[in-house]
């Protein structure tokens, strides 16, 4: 059976960049965009002309982005209760690093792109090897020539 409503695409966009394509396409999917007080008053007005409802949230500490808790306990009044997260490394580099995220899943390609790739992760989470969070897998699947591996972020043992 076809879900009771279709998901809630949310889109993260602290400063307004997001000007047209098909993340603004809300014929299939409802679609909110999370910004802050940066965003210019008229991109919040064509992001609500193509249809996109808009929530103006606060800035995460030090001006990095939207603040991810005030973010969740919006979508939360909307009655989500499950993310997935697709971004850049930013962002999901601020799930992981305010410890949000309790799964990984990660696609690796049969292809390299070296220096002219951006990191997955852009974020400091640990000094060292020795303070960093453990992943337990869940699963491994073989996709053609790639792979798509799941993890379970684990906590730290008290």
């Amino acid at each position: 059976l076809p879900p009771a409503r279709p998901p809630l695409r949310v889109v993260v966009d602290a400063s307004g960049r997001l000007e047209r394509g098909p993340l603004l396409d809300t014929r299939h999917a409802p679609t909110l965009i999370c910004t802050t007080a940066v965003a210019p008053p008229a991109r919040l007005a064509s992001w609500r002309d193509s249809g996109a409802e808009v929530a103006v949230l606060p800035a995460a500490a030090g001006g990095g982005g939207v603040d991810l808790d005030a973010m969740l306990v919006e979508l939360g009044r909307r009655g989500v209760v499950q993310l997935m997260v697709e971004g850049g490394g930013t962002l999901i580099g601020s799930f992981l690093a305010a410890r949000r995220a309790n799964e990984l899943q990660l696609y690796l390609g049969a292809c390299a792109l070296g220096a002219s790739s951006d990191r997955w992760i852009k974020a400091s989470l640990a000094e060292s090897i020795g303070q960093a969070r453990r992943f337990r897998l869940l699963s491994a699947e073989v996709l053609g020539d790639d792979v798509c591996v799941r993890y379970a972020l684990q906590e730290e043992e008290g």
